[in-house]
């Protein structure tokens, strides 16, 4: 188990989590991150912070958790937990959106100028082509492991596009006060602009 020592990076999954019992009371339990909208990263966070080593391990071959069972828990689970993921850092969370957005739709935007014959000399459509086959082949990956159908890798568009509008969404909750979750209204947070 490798020590990371950035509690920003740290990651934990809320449905299976296992710590020795001292560790667990060290922490504090679940009790010191009771108003945290993401009490598995909490966690995890407090447990850097403590200078505890800690592993994330894929247990799939050994459980089975379904997160949501509906697209509406889907999509209000993910809207509670998709800004506070990044510690309601509000930087961060623009700059890897717009990163994310320019990566997995810049090729799209140029082979769909290109199709219209609308081109320009620093977009090269070959490069495009190249960055596209690119990036059903890193989508692909996942799929796999997770054992979804392969060729929904295709819709990676709307699934980029379905997760943007969840984040932007999770961080207007943010901002107006009404993240809930399972009927209790989370105690707002303040956005943190400048601070890493």
């Amino acid at each position: 188990t490798r020590f990371i020592p950035w509690p920003a990076l740290a990651f934990g999954l809320g449905q299976v989590m296992i710590f020795r019992r001292e560790a667990y009371d060290l922490l504090g339990g679940h009790a010191a991150v009771r108003t945290s909208a993401v009490d598995d990263l909490a966690l995890a966070r407090l447990a850097i912070r403590a200078g505890l080593r800690y592993a994330v391990v894929d247990g799939g071959e050994r459980i089975f958790c379904r997160m949501y069972t509906s697209f509406r828990q889907a999509w209000d689970g993910f809207s509670k937990n998709m800004f506070p993921a990044f510690g309601y850092n509000g930087l961060v969370f623009l700059f890897v959106w717009l990163w994310s957005g320019i990566l997995f739709l810049e090729p799209l935007a140029v082979i769909g100028l290109h199709s219209l014959g609308i081109s320009f000399p620093f977009l090269r459509v070959d490069l495009a082509w190249v960055h596209l086959g690119l990036l059903v082949i890193v989508w692909a990956i996942p799929y796999n492991r997770l054992r979804f159908p392969i060729y929904l890798t295709l819709a990676f568009p709307v699934t980029f596009g379905l997760a943007a509008i969840v984040a932007f969404r999770s961080f207007l909750w943010t901002i107006n006060g009404k993240a809930a979750w399972k009927g209790r209204r989370l105690i707002r947070q303040r956005i943190r602009w400048l601070r890493f």
